[in-house]
């Protein structure tokens, strides 16, 4: 399933719920300012009134976290070569004054 899938899946779930929240983070950045990457989702829950992980059902076995885990490092090293790819070396070079561009060629030693 896809992050904005997730998103709305969640988003539906609180507010049958009749749970208040509010999107932080990279995806609510990406939609009130200016798209970033992200690869999960940031939520403030009024959680006063309700047990938030019972509601989600969240899969918290060791099979689930280990298989979650496994797809954070495969798209990790699925970007790190993009990144490192001539195209990404191309757009450093373009962008090169662009922050988000900094930050990545940092974080690869460039």
């Amino acid at each position: 399933m896809d992050l904005l899938e997730e998103l709305k899946n969640l988003s539906a779930k609180l507010n049958q719920a009749g749970i208040d929240y509010a999107l932080c983070g990279g995806l609510a950045l990406a939609i009130y300012a200016r798209p970033r990457a992200t690869l999960d989702i940031n939520m403030m829950v009024d959680s006063g009134e309700h047990l938030v992980l019972d509601l989600l059902k969240i899969d918290m076995s060791s099979h689930a976290v280990t298989m979650r885990l496994k797809m954070v490092n495969q798209l990790r090293r699925t970007c790190l070569s993009l990144a490192d790819s001539s195209a990404g070396k191309k757009i450093q070079k373009q962008f090169s004054a662009n922050k988000s561009v900094q930050r990545t060629s940092h974080a690869l030693g460039r």
